[in-house]
């Protein structure tokens, strides 16, 4: 038995030595699944936060833009018909010229100064012809005679 039993004790030594090594080597990989798990969740944790931050920025955005919405169709509406007193007749300011002439309707941009200089004519001569109306509060689609 001798010879035997040295081979079998040897054998049992290199197997439990492997059975050592193979139990640090799970242990090993158990600690890097471990922090690869919580990599993870970290990185789930923060795209949920950028799911959620860009959720509340596109909710914005879009009140933002049914704003711009509604203020491009209050510009983009026709201007309500002048104001009239009492007996009818235009409330002064806002006067329209009458008689026969050249006439042009005001769009946006539009002064005395650049009238004049389109219709070969003086910013005098167009307050002489339109009393009442204020240079400085033209309205679009307001009809101002040029000659």
């Amino acid at each position: 038995m001798g010879v035997l039993a040295i081979v079998a004790i040897i054998i049992g030594l290199v197997a439990i030595q492997a059975g050592t090594s193979s139990k640090k080597a799970v242990a090993d990989l158990d600690a890097r699944l471990s922090n690869e798990l919580m990599g993870v969740q970290q990185t789930e944790t923060e795209l949920r936060d950028l799911r959620s931050q860009m959720a509340t920025k596109l909710s914005d955005l879009y009140a933002q833009v049914t704003a711009l919405r509604e203020e491009v169709k209050k510009l983009s509406a026709p201007p309500p018909p002048p104001a009239k007193e009492a007996g009818g007749k235009e409330k002064q300011g806002e006067q329209a010229p009458a008689g026969p002439g050249t006439y042009h309707t005001i769009q946006a941009g539009d002064t005395f100064g650049r009238l004049a200089k389109q219709y070969g004519t003086t910013i005098a001569e167009i307050e002489k012809l339109n009393p009442g109306v204020s240079p400085s509060r033209l309205k679009i689609g307001q009809k101002v005679r040029v000659k």
